[in-house]
């Protein structure tokens, strides 16, 4: 998988800005394998274990969820399950996660599609651990302030899904992010919700959240790489 990846990435840096604003290219068609160029094994396994894991997992929870129902009377209380998760048994929240359950236990069609819900276990799974890996490189470059004064060029990230929709969520947008040093708490915008949800709802879901967030200010998560992995395991077994 991760070879594709990879891949995938020296083909859009290696096409010229131009033909990408074009958009007259064909990965599939146009991309050739000149190299066996290998991947350093140990290097990918450790960036999955420590930064993909998390947010794989989170993806996996809103699938296990969303296989028990998606009927709108359960939008609220699949949302509060999904937080309570978080809060609970991961021991931190992710913002891009909560954006898309939010969006998926709300109706939204588009989002849905992304982790192909319906399909085979096995597309489900794959779909979530790209969309994990996207929302992890999206988060190390886009508008990262440091890097890109590294690089002395503004830095954005290339997704390996084909999901527009990822991009949207993860678009900065003014008030919807709380954010202090690298983290980001997400606040629900009042203007931008599926409407399935009652404001009084979002504006408790918010309270929860930035209640949290100050509890939380100056606590360092320490990451458990293989507390992690049994929650991944747990909720791969769980899907059907």
């Amino acid at each position: 998988m991760f070879d594709d990846y990879y891949n995938k990435l020296y083909f859009a840096f290696n096409t010229p800005i131009e033909k990408f604003k074009t958009l007259d290219f064909d990965y599939y068609r146009d991309f050739y394998v000149e190299n066996d160029t290998q991947v350093d094994k140990n290097i990918v396994k450790s960036i999955i274990e420590s930064r993909v894991n998390p947010f794989y997992a989170g993806l996996l929870k809103i699938c296990e969820i969303a296989q028990r129902g998606l009927g709108q009377n359960r939008a609220e209380k699949n949302v509060e399950e999904f937080f309570s998760w978080m809060e609970n048994d991961l021991g931190f929240m992710l913002g891009s996660e909560y954006r898309l359950a939010i969006q998926i236990f709300g109706g939204n069609s588009e989002y849905r599609k992304m982790l192909r819900f319906g399909s085979k276990k096995e597309i489900i799974l794959k779909e979530a651990m790209k969309t994990a890996w996207d929302i992890f490189h999206s988060k190390v470059s886009t508008n990262n302030e440091l890097l890109s004064e590294l690089v002395s060029r503004n830095v954005r990230a290339i997704f390996v899904t084909k999901d527009a929709k990822l991009s949207d969520l993860l678009a900065p947008k003014i008030g919807e992010y709380i954010r202090v040093s690298n983290t980001k708490v997400s606040l629900i915008d009042l203007e931008d919700y599926p409407k399935i949800y009652s404001q009084d709802f979002i504006t408790k879901m918010n309270k929860k959240t930035a209640k949290l967030g100050r509890e939380r200010l100056f606590r360092q998560d320490d990451i458990n790489d293989d507390y992690v992995k049994s929650l991944i395991t747990d909720l791969e077994n769980k899907l059907k």
